[in-house]
């Protein structure tokens, strides 16, 4: 999948965007018996987590894992473009 970014868009718009594509955890080391926990709520303040050193953030594809030993017919890229013309095809929102 190619998928080409308007640089005219916004932080919100790619936010969404990469919304889909993975889910984002905090472990708060303090407390990391309980293990991670997805970060779920788009509008919380990170101040409200109580952030302190050591603490870890963890990114989880939600894309299938690519076997580069064995790859499928059609591999899963993204890539960034400064310009699309107007006959291109528009990324999807």
């Amino acid at each position: 999948m190619l998928v080409k970014l308007r640089l005219s868009g916004t932080v919100l718009e790619l936010m969404k965007f990469l919304e889909r594509l993975m889910r984002i955890f905090y472990v708060d080391k303090q407390i990391s018996a309980l293990g991670p926990e997805e970060l779920r709520f788009p509008n919380q303040e990170l101040k409200l987590l109580h952030i302190e050193d050591d603490d870890e953030f963890f990114i989880q594809s939600k894309l299938p894992q690519i076997n580069l030993n064995n790859p499928p017919n059609t591999i899963k890229q993204i890539s960034f473009n400064k310009k699309l013309s107007s006959n291109q095809e528009q990324p999807n929102k």
